[in-house]
């Protein structure tokens, strides 16, 4: 009886995957590739790519892809640290197996499998909570910029009104609680509706719980400079494909991020969500439909499908050596 509730719950979880993915595609298809009396899509890449400083920016976004990873690999090896001493190619090298794996499994949970191909089996149960932590780390600097981004730029998505003015404040407050609360995350385990996992688990609960407050806000801040990294990545992309930098462009990237957060999918299809979502929160500021998808689908294939391709050589690499 159980065993089927888990096979209907995961087909549903797929099905719902499978329709956001196929309406993003949609949505794109709609909006960009059948317009009529218009430069198709990937003409328009062609001359963006052959204007004047376009490939200086590229390269500019791929040494900060390595920033951005390497930024990651500085913040897991600090939290793995605390389990076994690796080094920063090592550790380099796990997150990008970690998102070769990632890159075919929901909502990126490979990751941490990935992740584990390259620490000892003594201790891979326990990095699970370290990956965790250096997650969810991420996860908060996304919501908590992408809801102030929200509460600045309602107006632009809906009528105002007086209740968007509670939701405005309801958003900066709820941002700074999430932001002030991670470095409690250690002590999240002793709360009641948890505290089974702590006494089945102990050993790898007290592995959390060990972290000190400035560590965690040091993982807190390797988180935010990350983001930040990613943010002026896309900036640069949407320069590339010809769209000026505007007052409201962080807002957008923030909301981009924020949304994109919420949506469960595989980052095998992301690139289609990520170029609908994106669409649609800029249309009230930018009107390029084509730069937006572009900067989108570049950023995507930057950041997460290179990323994918070298953490395949390095499990190769490890296998290699193993055997």
């Amino acid at each position: 009886m159980e065993s089927s509730k888990i096979k209907i719950k995961s087909v549903l979880q797929f099905f719902l995957k499978a329709t956001i993915a196929l309406f993003s595609l949609w949505f794109i298809v709609h909006k960009i590739i059948h317009r009529e009396n218009e430069v198709s899509f990937f003409d328009f890449v062609n001359t963006r790519l052959h204007t004047e400083g376009a490939y200086s920016l590229l390269i500019s976004v791929i040494v900060l892809m390595v920033l951005n990873w390497s930024i990651e690999a500085i913040k897991w090896k600090v939290l793995i640290n605390r389990l076994t001493k690796i080094s920063f190619v090592r550790s380099l090298s796990a997150v990008f197996a970690g998102a070769t794996v990632s890159f075919f499994t929901p909502n990126r949970v490979g990751d941490y499998a990935g992740r584990m191909l390259f620490l000892p089996s003594s201790v891979r149960i326990a990095s699970l909570l370290s990956t965790f932590a250096g997650n969810i780390s991420q996860l908060i600097v996304t919501l908590c910029c992408g809801l102030a981004a929200m509460a600045l730029s309602l107006q632009h998505y809906v009528q105002w009104n007086e209740s968007l003015v509670v939701t405005r404040v309801a958003s900066f407050v709820f941002a700074l609680i999430l932001f002030v609360s991670f470095p409690y995350i250690r002590i999240v385990f002793k709360m009641p509706l948890l505290n089974f996992v702590r006494q089945r688990f102990p050993e790898y609960v007290m592995h959390l719980e060990n972290y000190s407050y400035r560590e965690m806000m040091h993982i807190l801040f390797l988180s935010l400079l990350r983001y930040s990294v990613f943010a002026f990545q896309y900036i640069l992309l949407f320069l590339v494909s010809g769209i000026p930098v505007i007052p409201s462009m962080i807002v957008i990237i923030a909301l981009i991020f924020f949304i994109q957060a919420l949506v469960p999918t595989l980052a095998l299809t992301e690139f289609a969500i990520r170029g609908s979502v994106a669409l649609m929160v800029a249309a009230p500021f930018i009107q390029n439909d084509q730069a937006v998808l572009m900067a989108s689908f570049a950023l995507w294939l930057i950041n997460l499908a290179v990323p994918a391709a070298i953490g395949s050589v390095m499990i190769f690499y490890l296998n290699f050596r193993k055997e």
